[in-house]
Formats: structure tokens, sequence, C-alpha cells
């Protein structure tokens, strides 16, 4: 298995039957194994660690053959005990961690079957299946890969749109082009992700620098997202790391009127995108200079306040929403009016 040494059969120099010989890989040292009598070695295995060897041996007794193993040096030569009688278990071959062994049999008539042991010669099975010379195999190990994801912007305006963007690797950063990338999303409150809308069913496709986009996706509220690749015969599964999307409430404000007399009163209303509950901040200014600061509680999702200027001059009006656990917080445009006589 290390490719330093060579099982083979021979009949060279004094052995008269077909045995078992190893030899260096470049021919040096060619040491004989085993000595049947009247009978023959053949189908030699190494086992994964190259501390074994399997082989089938016909024996004039029996005219069949049967599996033994020994050591690597031809050591502890023995019989696998177990295996069903009165046929011929040919080609056996180890299975890639050593603790089975593969081969088929003939058991009286011209179709092998399939089947596996352990070495000790427990766990006798049946395949349940025809064939000739099995070779265990081990499975090929999958690369592993990895997801880059991008949002532009992560900040935005409620019913605004942001673009999700990344990069499929392997591992090691190597593009992997023509992939299915899925994307994700979880907003806030939500227990589970689901696919984000605007994707083609069978997911988007990276590109020959393993780049992958989709534009116009917009989040109603606070929102995780995520990539996905599933895997493939090549590749193990992946997933990036998630991408938190927040989205500003939008505050509306209005005034009544721009100019308003002294003891009388400007209207000063608005709302909350999407619909909250809770309150706003309302912040007046008179001159550049704070006057007056009210809460005023969110009647679904709208306010009002009627507010008296006590002086003249050039009066501002800001309302602000703090935000909650689905959306940040925001201020409304600031709106001017005037006091006069």
């Amino acid at each position: 298995p290390d490719g330093k040494k060579i099982a083979f059969v021979s009949n060279a120099g004094e052995a008269s039957e077909p045995s078992i010989w190893v030899m260096n890989a470049d021919g040096s040292g060619q040491t004989r194994l085993t000595s049947p009598t009247l009978g023959q070695d053949f189908n030699p295995d190494w086992s994964p660690d190259g501390t074994k060897i399997v082989f089938s041996r016909i024996t004039s007794s029996t005219m069949g053959s049967e599996l033994y193993v020994m050591n690597a040096d031809g050591s502890n030569l023995h019989k696998v005990p177990n295996t069903l009688t009165g046929g011929s278990d040919i080609k056996p071959s180890w299975s890639p961690d050593g603790k089975r062994i593969v081969y088929h049999s003939f058991q009286g008539g011209t179709t092998a079957q399939l089947y596996t042991i352990s070495p000790d010669g427990s766990g006798l099975k049946s395949l349940n299946r025809t064939g000739y010379h099995p070779d265990w195999q081990p499975v090929p190990s999958k690369g592993s890969c990895s997801i880059g994801l991008a949002a532009k912007p992560a900040t935005l305006t409620y019913g605004k749109a942001t673009t999700l963007s990344g990069k499929l690797t392997t591992s090691a950063g190597t593009a992997l082009s023509g992939k299915k990338v899925i994307l994700k999303q979880r907003p806030v409150g939500a227990a589970t992700f689901s696919r984000v809308p605007g994707q083609p069913a069978s997911g988007l496709t990276t590109s020959s620098t393993g780049f992958f986009r989709l534009d116009g996706v917009k989040p109603a509220k606070n929102t995780d997202y995520r990539a996905t690749f599933a895997g493939d015969a090549g590749y193990e599964s992946c997933a990036s790391t998630l991408e938190r999307v927040n989205v500003k409430a939008i505050v509306h404000l209005k005034l009544s009127t721009t100019s308003v007399k002294l003891g009388k009163g400007v209207t000063i209303s608005g709302s909350v995108q999407p619909s909250h509950t809770g309150s706003v901040k309302l912040k007046i200014k008179r001159n550049g200079v704070k006057v007056a600061e009210k809460i005023v509680t969110l009647n679904d999702s709208k306010y009002r306040f009627v507010y008296k200027p006590a002086k003249t001059g050039s009066y501002s009006a800001v309302a602000s929403f703090a935000g909650d656990k689905d959306h940040l917080g925001n201020l409304s445009p600031t709106k001017s009016f005037k006091a006069t006589r």
C-alpha cells in the first residue's frame, strides 16, 4: 500500500506450485512466502496498513479454493474460518479500513456470488448479487469549500433594496464555477430559514470566477442572510456565515401650516412605516435652540400633537422613532414654520 513492495504469484526457483512472493518495487529482494503442497496460491492482496496479505489457496484435498491470511513476512499463516464449504473462494480484497474482506465464491454452480467476511472468520455476509473479481476501493474523499457573502448596502430604509453577492471557492481559495448556490433568509423572529425570492429554482450559478449575485432583495425587517452550496460529487456542502441586513423604519411628519399666529397652534402629525406600536419623540426648536420635546404615543402607527408657540420666530420640528427588534430607528425630515403676531 505504501508503494515500496509488490506481492505476486510465481512458481520460480524451487517452487513447483504457484506460491505467494514479495519483492521491492524495483524488483530486488524477491522472497517466497508460501509453499503450498500439491496445490497453488494466488490472488494476493495487501491489507491497507501493509501488515497482512490475504490470498486464495487451492488444495488437492478439496480441489476448491479457500481464503488464507498471513503476516507480510509470511508468518502466522492461517485459513480464514467459517467460509462456505464445498466451493471456491476467489479474488479476496481488503476493505479500506482493514476490517472486512470481500471475495467471490462458486458454490456448486457456474455463477459466482459476492461475500464479505472479517479476517477472523466472523460476520460472513452475502451481498446478494453475482459478480467476479471484486476490488474494494475507498470512497474518494470530497474537497471542502468556502462561501463568502456580503450585502450592499447592509443598512437600508424600509422599502429599499440591497444586493447579495459572494464567491464560492475551494478551501484553498480556488474558484468553483458552474455550481448552484442558494440564498436563504431568516427575518428577526423567524425560527427557520427560507429561500430568498427572486432567484432561480435551482439556485444561482457561479461564474467562471466563482461569483454569484442577486439584486433587488427587499427585506421587510432586520434579516439574516446566508449562502448555501449543497455539495456534489466532488465537493462537500458548505454555507457562509450570517450576513445581517438592518432595516430602518420610515418616519413621516407634516405640519398643518407653515405660519401660525401667537396664541394659535400648529398641528404636527405623521406616521411610522411599517406599522408599529410605541411612540415617537418630537423635538421643536426656535431659531435653532430647542424649546420643546414631547413623547407622543403611536395610535395605529400614527401620531398627532398640537404645539402653540409662545414667541415669534422661526421654528423647526422633527420626529424620531427609537426602533425595536424588527427595525432600526430613524428621523423624519425636518419641517419649518414661523410664528408671527
